[in-house]
């Protein structure tokens, strides 16, 4: 193999992972809605929120809040959000909306539905 066929086949490889983009990946959000089955709201000790929902379709899925306890601080939108969790109580309907993580869902919002 010459050098220049050796270049014209390992170049575009090579170049492949490269990428002159510099914004990160959004993970995609997902959306699910169920009934509110526990709270376990450790935010007052530095800890977290983890809420249990029994999906709609069936089975189960946990809800994850963490701690308001940061450097930097919490932004606005996470102090929002932890307002609404304050609302939600077992039994309530909800829709939540976040990322998928390797233990749950990682809020981003949570809705509390009409009947």
């Amino acid at each position: 193999m010459s050098r220049i066929q050796f270049l014209a086949i390992s170049l575009p490889i090579m170049l492949g992972g490269c990428s002159s983009s510099t914004t990160p990946r959004a993970e995609p959000l997902v959306t699910v809605t169920g009934t509110v089955t526990q709270i376990d709201d450790q935010v007052p000790v530095d800890g977290g929120v983890t809420i249990t929902l029994d999906l709609d379709g069936g089975g189960t899925e946990l809800l994850l809040f963490g701690s308001l306890f940061t450097d930097p601080p919490p932004d606005e939108e996470k102090i929002e959000l932890y307002q609404k969790i304050l609302k939600v109580e077992v039994g309530h309907h909800v829709r939540a909306i976040g990322n998928r993580g390797e233990q749950g869902i990682d809020l981003t919002d949570l809705i509390v539905l009409e009947g």
